[in-house]
C-alpha cells in the first residue's frame, strides 16, 4: 500500500473504500509492517525488520519486534532506574540510528513513558521496552511449564523469537529466550524479565545480559507504508 509512481498521491489513492478497507484489513492488530533494517549474521549485511503490530489507536500503531540484541539492562551493577539506565540510552542513540533512516524516523512517534516511582516523572523515547503491565495487556497468554524445550512462539505470544544475529551472541538454550521488560517503581539493581516460558521473573541483575524486543509507536502515514 506504499505509495505508487504514476497513479497520484497516496491519499488520492486511499480515498475510495474499498481501498480504506483494505487499508485497515493490512494494518489490523496482529499483521505485521516492514520498517527498519538491522544485521543478519550469515550475510554480514542487513535485512529488513518486520514489526508485530500489538495497538493500533487511529493511524497510529504499537510496533514490537523479535529479540533483535542481547544487551544488559545497565552496563554497571547499580541502583537504577528506566530513566538513567544504559540500555535506555543506548536504544535511543546508537541503535535508533543504526536501525533507520531519516525518512524512518519522521513516522516514529516520540513516546512518553512513566517511570513509575510516585514521581510523576517520564521520559522521552522513540524506542523502549515494555512495561509488565503492558505485556499482560498485548500478550494475554501465559505459558506455565517447568520444560526445558522450547515451546512453539506462535501458539504462545510471551515467548520471543530470536534473530539469527541475535542468537550467534547468546547461545541458543532456554535462557536464550529471556527478554527483558522495563522496571516500574524505585530504582533497584535488578530488573524484570519473561522466562523462556512466557513466565515473569523479576530477579535479573540489572548488568546480566539478555534478549532485547524494542517497541515503539509509528503513525501510519499513506504517503510511507
Amino acid at each position: 500500500l506504499r505509495k505508487l509512481k504514476g497513479f497520484g498521491p497516496a491519499d488520492e489513492m486511499l480515498a475510495t473504500p474499498a481501498m480504506q478497507t483494505a487499508r485497515e484489513k493490512a494494518f489490523a492488530v496482529g499483521g505485521y509492517v516492514s520498517i527498519g533494517r538491522y544485521y543478519e549474521y550469515s550475510t554480514l549485511s542487513t535485512r529488513p525488520l518486520s514489526w508485530k503490530i500489538i495497538a493500533r489507536d487511529g493511524d497510529r500503531a504499537l510496533l514490537v519486534n523479535y529479540i533483535l540484541e542481547v544487551q544488559p539492562f545497565n552496563e554497571t551493577d547499580q541502583q537504577v532506574t528506566w530513566a538513567d539506565c544504559s540500555l535506555r540510552q543506548w536504544m535511543n542513540n546508537e541503535f535508533f540510528h543504526t536501525i533507520f533512516t531519516a525518512e524512518e524516523q519522521s513516522v516514529i512517534e516520540t513516546t512518553q513513558i512513566s517511570i513509575g516511582d510516585g514521581s510523576g516523572s517520564t521520559t522521552q523515547d522513540h524506542l523502549f521496552l515494555l512495561s509488565y503491565s503492558e505485556v499482560c495487556q498485548f500478550f494475554p497468554e501465559a505459558y506455565a511449564s517447568t520444560s526445558k524445550s522450547f515451546p512453539d512462539p506462535e501458539k504462545h505470544a510471551r515467548i520471543a523469537v530470536m534473530t539469527d544475529y541475535a542468537r550467534k551472541r547468546y547461545d541458543n538454550t532456554p535462557l536464550s529466550r529471556q527478554w527483558l521488560i522495563r522496571p516500574v517503581g524505585e530504582a533497584g539493581t535488578t530488573v524484570p524479565y519473561i522466562d523462556h516460558n512466557g513466565s515473569l521473573q523479576q530477579d535479573k541483575p540489572v548488568s546480566s545480559p539478555s534478549g532485547i524486543r524494542p517497541a515503539m509507536w509509528v503513525v501510519l502515514d499513506p504517503n510511507f507504508f
